[in-house]
């Protein structure tokens, strides 16, 4: 059985959970609102953020248990073999593809992490980009006039002739005004309130296309289980997301001795020589920050050796070498790479104590 790491990962960042990889870091989901750029307005979407900082979550655990019917120490074994893939391809490959992620790439300062377009992000490519056009208000064309003065005539005392009844119906047409225009105000609220209802209907289609897209692109237990799939001329890694239970299940019984305890070279001469037979690993540093970890793999492999990387419980990224070997080599070969890399280095496996 296959267990697909990376299609948990998507499923937990859809839920709006973290994900940590020991070793590499986590990654979690943000929201970036809405914009208005150069005369456009940008729809909201949610990103995919990678950080380098480890943190204390067992959620990847938890899903790949209820997902695959694991128990906990082979989940955990699964995603420390998932880890150590990627750090060994991102040190011999400088690339590795996460699908429906993103890609990882190592750089002068750590792990770089480039999202590609996925279920989370889709909003960014479906929704329409809204351009905003300039809205013209209507002006006043017509300016009131002030009503006109009437000014009565100038009668002398000596004659005071009577107005007629037609000259007062004059003298009040005068004194009113037509009423004010109103038509140009409406005018000045209509096309705002149609842009408005135009931009409201955009956002509902768009809205619309994209719960279609996520449905039509929900992931389930059925995916292939590999990381990236290798790239024609750019040499892009291959990584397998998963172990066979069964594989991951052997390791619990793979050590017949006690792996707590720290071995004589006198006693280790009475190991049987099938236990050498996996090859020995000689750890040469431990390190917190995976960029550290990323230059010393690569010095140990501009040497020669044939690297190795785990994690130990504290989180920190084992870095050593690993090579075939024999009670008579033991010796040797340490001193040589204590005397090539570093003098403190020290046997993993097996846990023999070699005097400097």
């Amino acid at each position: 059985m296959k267990v697909d790491v990376t299609a948990c990962m998507l499923e937990l960042l859809l839920n709006g959970q973290r994900v940590n990889l020991p070793g590499i870091g986590n990654f979690t989901s943000k929201n970036i609102s809405s914009r208005i750029e150069n005369g456009k307005i940008y729809p909201p979407y949610d990103s995919v953020v990678f950080s380098e900082n480890q943190i204390d979550s067992e959620d990847l655990v938890i899903r790949i248990r209820e997902k695959y019917g694991l128990n906990k120490r082979t989940a955990q074994s699964v995603i420390k073999r998932y880890a150590q893939n990627v750090i060994s391809k991102l040190v011999n490959f400088n690339k590795v593809g996460l699908p429906n992620l993103g890609v990882l790439r190592p750089s002068k300062d750590g792990i770089l992490f480039i999202e590609e377009r996925n279920i989370l992000n889709a909003a960014k490519y479906i929704l329409p980009i809204y351009t905003l056009k300039p809205i013209e208000l209507a002006q006043e064309t017509k300016h009131h006039e002030k009503p006109p003065v009437v000014v009565a005539p100038t009668q002398s005392k000596e004659k005071l002739e009577p107005t007629s009844k037609q000259d007062l119906k004059s003298e009040k047409k005068l004194a009113y005004t037509s009423p004010p225009d109103t038509s140009s105000n409406r005018n000045s609220f209509f096309w705002p309130l149609l842009y408005l209802l135009l931009l409201i209907a955009l956002i509902l289609f768009g809205l619309k296309k994209c719960t279609s897209y996520i449905n039509n692109n929900s992931t389930d237990g059925s995916e292939t289980a590999i990381v990236s799939s290798e790239e024609s001329g750019e040499g892009l890694a291959n990584v397998t997301n998963g172990v066979d239970e069964g594989e991951a299940n052997s390791e619990e019984s793979e050590f017949v001795y006690n792996s707590q305890k720290e071995y004589t070279l006198e006693e280790m001469m009475d190991f049987p020589d099938s236990f050498f037979e996996d090859g020995c690993i000689i750890i040469v540093g431990s390190f917190s920050k995976n960029r550290n970890a990323l230059r010393m793999t690569t010095k140990v492999e501009n040497l020669g050796y044939s690297s190795y990387k785990s994690l130990n419980k504290n989180g920190l990224t084992r870095v050593g070498v690993q090579f075939d070997c024999s009670k008579e080599s033991i010796r040797p070969f340490i001193q040589k790479v204590r005397s090539d890399i570093n003098p403190d280095s020290w046997y993993l496996l097996p846990r023999v104590r070699v005097d400097k």
